[in-house]
């Protein structure tokens, strides 16, 4: 992108994106009619951006790439909605599974082993089901009841309403963490605590203090009760943030989606995941079962770090 001109519109666009699915909240079960006239005016949106943002050279070459390719993108440039781009075909959310490679310019943050080279060794036991506060049933159970259907072989601990102290004394030996919490802006924050004082909470520059496992696997759903909260370079900066604490893939938002959107998001790449799949491959298919279901939020999902991480159940077995 070429200036302050051209983030000035993306900027605009951004607004344009927010207060087009604030409107479309309220429509709880859209007709055929009112779902092909979102999906219009979105793609409309897409394509801005993506022919504000994409050189021509390289527009002309997209159209070359397999559908379902992993495209990974190194940027420090946290704010781009790739996800979003439309390039006349498809969004690229759904067309290839895309996935943030961050570029870490502060080497010294990083555990010294801080990823697992081996698909073979990433094994996933134990996983910590965050479940933030400011929540009323039935949302408190399904956020509980979202690893019901686990392998035998995991163990999962809940961790609801808890603050940060609780949560950094819970993660050692951790190998996934699952956060279900209201996204707060003011302060800036995922609210894992029932109080919204942000010495309880998590907080992007926090998250380098926690002591997690080195290849952790990490779904942060930041959720807002109803209308969504577009930020972008804020929710997804937690990305950015995980990944340079160690962890081999971060799965979160480009900003607080409506927490019933969010919930069955996250049941569908699990189910994936408990097949095997590739962390790539379930996102992809989560995706895919929300579009089905006239669910544009998923476009808001994006992967940081390693698309081929799956969980190696085979293995867990013989602990």
């Amino acid at each position: 992108h070429n200036g302050i001109n051209n983030l000035e519109q993306i900027e605009d666009y951004l607004r344009e994106l927010n207060a087009f699915l604030i409107e479309i909240v309220s429509i709880a079960q859209p007709t055929e009619g009112e779902w092909q006239d979102m999906c219009s005016k979105l793609q409309q949106v897409g394509e801005n951006l993506f022919n504000t943002l994409i050189p021509s050279p390289l527009r002309e070459r997209v159209q070359q790439w397999e559908r379902d390719s992993s495209v990974v993108i190194s940027t420090n440039e946290q704010w781009i909605p790739w996800e979003l781009m439309y390039d006349g075909e498809d969004f690229w959310g759904q067309k290839f599974i895309i996935v943030r490679y961050p570029r870490l310019n502060d080497r010294r943050r990083i555990p010294d082993a801080s990823r697992l080279q081996s698909p073979e060794l990433r094994q996933i036991r134990r996983v910590i089901n965050i479940v933030g506060g400011g929540w009323k049933d039935p949302v408190i159970q399904q956020a509980i009841n979202l690893f019901q259907k686990i392998p035998s072989t995991l163990s999962v601990e809940l961790l609801q309403e808890k603050s940060r102290s609780e949560l950094e004394q819970t993660i050692p030996g951790a190998d996934a963490l699952h956060y279900t919490c209201h996204g707060r802006l003011q302060p800036y924050m995922l609210q894992i605590a029932q109080n919204r004082e942000q010495e309880e909470n998590l907080l992007p520059e926090i998250v380098g203090e926690l002591p997690l496992e080195p290849g952790s696997f990490v779904f942060a759903n930041a959720c807002s009760s109803s209308v969504p909260i577009l930020t972008f370079g804020k929710f997804n900066s937690f990305g950015w943030e995980f990944y340079r604490q160690g962890a081999d893939v971060f799965v979160g938002t480009l900003g607080a989606v409506p927490v019933r959107y969010a919930l069955s998001f996250a049941n569908s790449v699990y189910e994936e995941l408990f097949k095997q799949k590739t962390i790539g491959e379930a996102v992809a298919t989560a995706k895919q079962v929300a579009a089905r279901e006239h669910n544009l939020f998923w476009l808001l999902y994006c992967i940081y770090g390693d698309p081929d991480f799956f969980i190696n159940l085979e293995e867990s077995e013989e602990r």
